[in-house]
């Protein structure tokens, strides 16, 4: 029944639509139900009846398929998880609700993703036929998902590897799921608890060599310290003698003159020179005890840090061996293709060798119409939009989508696809239709809701 559903895409006013055409013999109590409830993870739907058979307006604006978002991302855990509960959310509001959980859409090309809750909502197609099994369409998104994960994430890939293994057993239910996701979260918890731990007991461990190193630093200042006070005490003692001997010669009367025997100007300044000279002389050896102490503890200090250095240029050096021991990486070496003249010419000119066949590729870029500034394309899908995590280029603008178009690269052209944006994608001045490509040519006019770029190739 999903395969043959006739789902085209139409823009109202500022609202996307997916749109089911062609339905007959509907349920009316289901019908009433999900157009006049606000259900979870449901898209909000409307109803009309054209030629005796109804169309059902699913609203899409803003969201994004699941096919085209995993186009350019891998899931990680949280997004895988986030995705498996919207499942069974469903099937639980279609419980709640009194609707039958084989009329929801589990296809990957009709699940629509939330770009920034990355809730899922889904397609519910009121018919009084199975649309089709539940169960059947949960084993293939499971399937669907497989190689979807992030491979670096471990805890993505045991959950994605635990659903697979549920999905081979011959009979499951939704609890079963839900058990599993309550003992993966648990575990995700224990880990996370884990990890603290083992980041507190590291940092617990780092505090004795950090206390050792302030203890050694301290000590060493200490020692400084000590080794200072000694040295300007002994300077002290030596002045204090030096006056002593002064006052000394003074009391001896030593400085008084021979014949009048009273104090000589002469004798003092004699004195005083002596003193001094014999002062600076005591000062200037202390001096020179000091300056070599703290040379010898620099000394250490600086053969303590040339062995640290030696220690470890030793194991560089043990590490370069090994690396030479290993075997030549055999350098990569271009395949030529040869255009060659007639083997039997006489001539002997010269073969042109081509180091590439390959046509020149196109480059292209956007270039916004006020300020000229340049948007190179380099990669495809381009996502433009103004949710800095999710798209390649961001438009600071209220009015446009957080994803909002994405350009495309087949073979040799470029094609533009509005992505169900709310104030929508003009081309050359004309709304597009959401999920269509549309071909760009050489300064094709772009407009994001009401942001002009002017398309480039080459």
């Amino acid at each position: 029944m999903v395969e043959r559903l006739n789902i085209t895409y139409e823009r109202k006013a500022s609202k996307s639509f997916a749109i089911l055409n062609e339905i007959n013999d509907i349920k009316n109590y289901q019908l009433n139900m999900v157009c006049q409830n606000d259900i979870p993870n449901l898209l909000t739907v409307m109803a009309e009846v054209h030629n005796n058979q109804f169309r059902f307006y699913y609203d899409i604006t803003s969201k994004q398929k699941l096919t085209h978002v995993l186009e350019r991302k891998a899931l990680d855990y949280e997004e895988l998880k986030t995705l498996i509960l919207g499942i069974m959310n469903i099937n639980k509001q279609c419980e709640a609700y009194l609707l039958s959980e084989h009329s929801i859409v589990l296809d990957p090309k009709y699940i629509y993703m939330d770009a920034a809750s990355f809730q899922p909502y889904f397609m519910y197609i009121p018919l009084k036929e199975k649309v089709s099994d539940i169960m059947k369409q949960t084993n293939d998104i499971i399937l669907y998902l497989f190689d979807k994960v992030d491979k670096e994430d471990m805890n993505a890939i045991m959950l994605m590897y635990n659903l697979y293994n549920l999905t081979k057993q011959t009979s499951y239910h939704y609890g079963d799921i839900e058990t599993l996701l309550y003992a993966s979260t648990k575990l995700c918890k224990e880990e996370r608890k884990l990890s603290e731990q083992k980041h507190f007991l590291d940092e617990a461990a780092s505090l004795p060599q950090v206390q050792e190193k302030k203890e050694v630093k301290v000590k060493k200042n200490r020692m400084n310290g000590n080794s200072s006070i000694k040295s300007i005490g002994i300077i002290l003692m030596i002045q204090g003698i030096v006056g002593v001997l002064f006052l000394l010669m003074l009391w001896g009367g030593f400085l008084n003159d021979a014949y009048s025997n009273q104090m000589s100007l002469k004798h003092i300044l004699t004195a005083v020179v002596v003193l001094i000279c014999l002062d600076v002389l005591l000062c200037k050896k202390q001096w020179a005890v000091i300056k070599k102490i703290k040379q010898k503890m620099n000394k250490q200090s600086v053969e303590k840090q040339d062995i640290n250095h030696e220690n470890k240029n030793h194991s560089i050096q043990v590490n370069t061996k090994e690396k030479e021991n290993d075997p030549p990486i055999e350098k990569f070496q271009p395949l030529l293709y040869y255009e060659q003249t007639n083997k039997a010419s006489p001539t002997h000119e010269t073969t042109f060798l081509n180091t590439f066949s390959m046509q020149e590729k196109k480059e292209a870029c956007l270039i916004h119409k006020i300020s000229e500034r340049q948007i190179k394309i380099h990669k495809t899908p381009f996502i433009v939009g103004k949710l800095d995590t999710e798209v390649d280029y961001v438009i600071k603008n209220i009015s446009v989508s957080r994803i909002h178009s994405k350009i495309i690269q087949k073979d040799q052209s470029y094609y533009i696809m509005d992505l169900n944006s709310k104030n929508g994608t003009y081309l050359d001045g004309k709304c597009i239709k959401s999920n269509e490509m549309y071909e760009l040519k050489h300064n094709s006019l772009i407009t994001f809701s009401n942001e002009d770029y002017i398309f480039k190739l080459n």
